[in-house]
């Protein structure tokens, strides 16, 4: 590593320095869902709840930003009724029903 004052120029001071960097995690592995498939089932006019936990694998270094998993309803939400989102502990996703059918 090179430093160097006054932008670079010939004139400026010049310090120089060996530095290891070790990287600790990279985003080597995929996140797994543990099952095929998940079912639930919620009673009728029923909002504001969690309706199922969807547990993943993710073999990167838990608790770091690669090991967290996002998780995305993909279709079948166009009216915005669940939500899904990540617990920060057991890196799950919750999906939860949000909004009454009009």
């Amino acid at each position: 590593m090179k430093v160097q004052d006054m932008d670079g120029q010939f004139f400026g001071l010049v310090g120089t320095s060996t530095c290891l960097i070790t990287v600790a995690d990279s985003n080597d592995n995929s996140p797994v869902f543990k099952q095929s498939t998940y079912e639930a089932s919620v009673e009728e006019n029923t909002y504001n709840m969690e309706i199922l936990r969807l547990p993943v694998e993710d073999k990167d270094l838990v608790n770091s930003a690669n090991w967290r998993a996002n998780f995305t309803i993909l279709k079948g939400n166009e009216n915005g009724h669940f939500k899904i989102t990540t617990d920060k502990e057991t890196n799950e996703g919750v999906l939860c029903v949000v909004k009454v059918q009009s």
